[in-house]
């Protein structure tokens, strides 16, 4: 912490100060990808744009865990150089390998140069590495257009979605 004069001052004449300079944590105002997004990758680069009010960000680290939550790698993030509006620092994880198709769950924890630290909302992504999740997406996207623009179809594709899963479920017990 650099010097500060109150701090001697008080010392001097025996005030005792209680977090005068309380120093702010980071904040979180995005991250990547987003929860329940596919890709077809068998890796994934995960990011966040962080900001803090007391200075610059000292680490990012990011955490990747299989969907039984063991932890599979924490490694450093990278700051990349970037104009942000919001005067925003955006970190990048390495390329991190994804053993298998699968959800995965990942989490951020940021540092600053104090060493406050904040830790991002645990958040979800799925590998399908044959392909398909360009297709999922796809398809996602166009019922979900279709939903918004007509809504008394919201009633049809709800019970459209359960009937398929009981369905599904019965093929399988």
């Amino acid at each position: 912490m650099f010097f500060r004069p109150i701090y001697f001052l008080a010392s001097v004449f025996g005030v005792k100060l209680n977090n005068v300079f309380a120093e702010s944590p980071p904040s979180i105002l995005s991250s990547s990808p987003s929860p329940d997004h596919f890709t077809d990758s068998n890796s994934i680069i995960l990011q966040v744009r962080v900001t803090d009010a007391d200075g610059p960000i000292k680490n990012v680290k990011f955490l990747l865990f299989d969907r039984a939550g063991a932890k599979l790698s924490g490694e450093n993030g990278v700051k990349q150089d970037v104009d942000d509006p919001d005067g925003a620092e955006l970190w990048i994880s390495p390329d991190l390998p994804l053993p298998s198709d699968g959800q995965y769950k990942w989490k951020a924890i940021v540092f600053d140069k104090q060493n406050n630290k904040v830790d991002s909302n645990l958040s979800t992504f799925n590998a399908l590495s044959d392909g398909i999740s360009s297709a999922i997406t796809l398809i996602r996207n166009e019922i979900e257009e279709l939903v918004f623009s007509r809504p008394e179809l919201k009633p049809k594709f709800l019970r459209m979605g359960f009937h398929e899963y009981v369905f599904i479920m019965t093929q399988f017990y």
